[in-house]
């Protein structure tokens, strides 16, 4: 099993799961994956767009339930520094 190989089968899901934390870089090696052949540009820049719009989602939530507990904490650490 060869990377040309594991790129081919599984490069729309490592897209989707990579734009959520990094979407230039992983944007940028879905469409180098693209120009090779492995991957079909069209599903390429769906995959991408698809991950960043559900990890904007996420960090919402995630900001939307603790947000105010996170922020507290820095508040409190920041006091303590000063």
């Amino acid at each position: 099993m060869d990377i040309n190989h594991l790129i081919s089968q599984y490069g729309y899901a490592a897209l989707i799961v990579g734009s959520m934390a990094e979407g230039e870089t992983i944007t940028l090696l879905g469409g180098v994956a693209a120009h090779q052949g492995l991957l079909k540009f069209p599903l390429v820049v769906i995959a991408v767009a698809l991950g960043g719009m559900i990890g904007d989602q996420l960090l919402y939530l995630v900001g939307r339930r603790f947000g105010g507990r996170i922020l507290r904490r820095f508040a409190s650490q920041e006091g303590a520094n000063t």
